[in-house]
């Protein structure tokens, strides 16, 4: 339904008429940077009270749409405690459509920071997170030129305040971004950062720090030249054992059924480096994993898209066994 509803949206008819529509709210510069705002958190699912948009842009919704009271109420959900984004849909494809870059980022910047403020409420850290994901950032802004650029300048204006830098999640946002570079040295750089701000936290779980270790390490010894000895042979033998047991774990088995994926490439690649001993290691593993993805309900298996995987697992022990 969103995919059919974003496609009629852009129906080049309905997106001149959503523009003509909305022209009183892009003209202004304040009414369009609580509109942006509000958009943008509106993608993340969480309600936010309206006191947060007042705090961080100086600006009151309430009066400030007043004179357009009749168009704020086709676009805004508003009554007295309350004015949020009716639609998640629509918000997204409003930033898509009509908004620049920089306004974006700019205030990707000002609501993350505003909301690690406030990150002890848990509303608000779910807010923080979902704001500095990658995988969100990439798709606000997929048609913005060098999308993965842009999104690195976000976390470098993020980097250096005291209310991100503790963060664990933030790092492996920033380590995953420099990973499609690929700058595989700063991204584990930064997986390790990650790591070290986990210890920190109490009873603070690594499964997708784990997941992205792993699909790091399986790149720097993927683009190891050929011939050459794998080096970190021994690491990626220990991941894939911590990726199996967590294929067995709800929460944790989304994450590691898409790391997976790159291990068909990774052993054409390099498998013809592994000795005797490594290959054996491997071949076991990758059976552990296969028997588990099989083993997997079938509800689980129709979502996770893990026959897929379990294809690639198979193929790649095939390849090592007529190596």
């Amino acid at each position: 339904m969103r995919d059919i509803l974003l496609d009629m949206f852009s129906n080049q008819a309905i997106r001149n008429g959503i523009e003509r529509t909305l022209q009183p709210l892009f003209s202004s510069r304040t009414r369009r940077r609580v509109l942006v705002m509000t958009m943008l958190i509106a993608g993340t699912q969480v309600a936010i009270e309206p006191s947060f948009i007042r705090v961080v842009t100086g600006i009151d919704p309430f009066a400030e749409f007043k004179p357009l009271e009749d168009l704020a109420g086709e676009v805004f959900e508003v009554s007295s405690d309350d004015f949020r984004a009716r639609s998640a849909i629509f918000s997204e494809f409003v930033i898509d459509a009509f908004l620049q870059p920089d306004e974006i980022a700019d205030c990707v910047v000002e609501v993350t920071l505003a909301a690690a403020q406030r990150k002890a409420i848990r509303s608000y850290r779910i807010l923080m997170s979902s704001m500095m994901t990658y995988g969100n950032l990439r798709r606000e802004l997929k048609r913005r030129g060098d999308t993965v650029a842009l999104i690195i300048s976000i976390y470098e204006r993020l980097r250096y305040d005291g209310r991100i830098t503790d963060e664990p999640l933030f790092w492996l946002q920033y380590a995953i971004a420099m990973s499609e570079l690929p700058r595989l040295d700063a991204a584990w750089e930064y997986i390790n950062t990650a790591y070290d701000k986990a210890l920190q936290r109490q009873g603070f779980q690594t499964y997708q720090i784990d997941t992205q270790a792993f699909r790091i390490v399986l790149l720097m010894a993927t683009q190891e030249p050929a011939g050459r000895q794998v080096s970190r042979m021994n690491e990626v033998l220990e991941r894939l054992e911590r990726i199996n047991g967590m294929l067995s774990e709800d929460s944790h088995r989304s994450y590691a059924v898409r790391v997976l994926e790159g291990l068909p490439h990774f052993v054409s690649t390099r498998g013809a480096d592994m000795t005797v001993s490594e290959r054996s290691a491997l071949v076991f593993w990758l059976n552990t994993a296969a028997k588990t993805l099989a083993a997997l309900p079938a509800e689980i298996k129709a979502t996770s898209g893990s026959e897929a995987v379990r294809h690639g697992v198979e193929d790649a022990i095939r390849m090592i066994t007529f190596l």
